[in-house]
């Protein structure tokens, strides 16, 4: 006991009582040794119990990791250097998406819309031929107000900011199975979910990928989604009543749903995707995300 840290001493005193009454072997775990001139060694240590000169003993085999945890720390602070450059591509994204957003509904959206009133105006004047020929651009002009509207809100949702996240994800929710002519419920717990922007962006788009794949894959007709808070987490589960599928399957054609950017990319901030489906059981799906990238 003289070669560990006082911190380890008790722990390991213990363990080894442990194998001397039991007789069985410790399996490896990490512990901190001193050294000769006293500064602490990180190692991995494993003991053995057996007899010595007729008479119990112990091996002791441990190993220097201290290159060993250097380099798990420098994975730790490269990791958290990654979230912290995926959350400012994030930002940077969805600042680009909202400029687009925001030229289309100030200076198109207008345009627009004012050419379809000009034309309205000359159609009641203007001889049947001409009116009938006005009539069809006044529609045209008319669908693409609409498509530049849906648009702007793809682009850049503006209740996501205006809002709040979970307002934006019901809003979201149901235009969707409107669009697509799929019934919905939508829950969400009264735990206050306080999301950075980063966070709330990148599950807005998850979510939001994840019903593109029901509408071309799954052929549901039920949709439900739920937000909780898990402790600092966020989660958010999507179920849909669909024809299901292998999940090995999946694995392999992942980046061909869309599915293999969402789970990096959640992953890149600390959250993960899990997916749960059997052919004809319909999708289970769960969304994690920190409430804050650290």
């Amino acid at each position: 006991l003289d070669f560990v840290h006082p911190d380890y001493r008790k722990r390991t005193h213990r363990q080894l009582e442990y194998m001397r009454r039991k007789g069985e072997p410790l399996p490896l775990r990490e512990n901190i040794f001193i050294r000769v001139d006293g500064t602490p060694v990180d190692v991995e240590v494993a003991a053995t119990p057996l007899v010595y000169e007729n008479k119990p003993a112990a091996q002791i085999v441990f190993r220097d990791i201290t290159e060993r945890k250097l380099a798990q720390e420098r994975i730790i602070a490269d990791q958290k250097q990654l979230r912290l450059l995926t959350a400012e591509l994030l930002l940077t994204e969805e600042r680009e998406r909202h400029e687009i957003a925001t030229a289309l509904h100030d200076s198109l959206g207008p345009i627009l819309a004012f050419s379809k009133r000009e034309i309205g105006i000359l159609q009641k004047s203007a001889p049947t031929e001409i009116a009938e020929a006005l009539k069809k651009i006044s529609d045209n002009i008319g669908q693409a107000v609409k498509q530049t509207r849906t648009l702007t809100f793809d682009l850049s949702p503006p209740t996501l900011y205006t809002l709040g996240f979970e307002i934006a994800i019901e809003e979201l929710v149901e235009m969707f199975c409107k669009e697509h002519k799929l019934e919905y419920s939508f829950r969400n717990s009264d735990q206050p979910k306080p999301l950075t922007d980063p966070v709330k962006v990148l599950l807005y788009r998850s979510i939001r990928e994840m019903l593109i794949n029901i509408a071309k894959h799954a052929k549901a007709n039920l949709v439900k989604i739920a937000l909780s808070r898990a402790d600092n987490d966020i989660e958010i589960i999507i179920e849909d009543d669909g024809k299901g599928f292998d999940i090995s399957v999946m694995k392999e054609k992942s980046k061909g749903l869309g599915l293999f950017s969402v789970r990096e990319r959640l992953k890149h901030i600390g959250g993960k995707l899990e997916i749960e489906s059997k052919r004809g059981k319909g999708t289970h799906t769960t969304l994690t995300a920190p409430l804050k990238i650290v």
